[in-house]
């Protein structure tokens, strides 16, 4: 997976995570278009980024345990010049 399709997914999961409308892992997944186990790698990149998030089995859904969420402000088309031209 590129570097962008890491940023696209964190972009999209935190989203998600903070709108309280992830479902199943697997209902993420497929929502994300990625397998179970790639799901569970972005999860654990958010830890490491400081965004920890839990399943709440009775609201069905991921969540932010503590209220911290992960933002991109990213030129996308000058990154891309940039490190295309390296």
């Amino acid at each position: 997976m590129t570097t962008f399709g890491v940023i696209e997914r964190l972009k999209a999961f935190t989203q998600i995570v903070r709108l309280n409308i992830t479902g199943s892992p697997k209902e993420l997944a497929n929502r994300l278009n990625i397998s179970e186990s790639t799901f569970y790698e972005i999860m654990d990149l958010c830890k490491d980024l400081g965004m920890e998030v839990r399943y709440n089995r009775q609201r069905r859904c991921y969540e932010s345990v503590n209220k911290k969420y992960l933002l991109f402000e990213l030129d996308e088309e000058e990154i891309k010049n940039k490190w295309s031209n390296e």
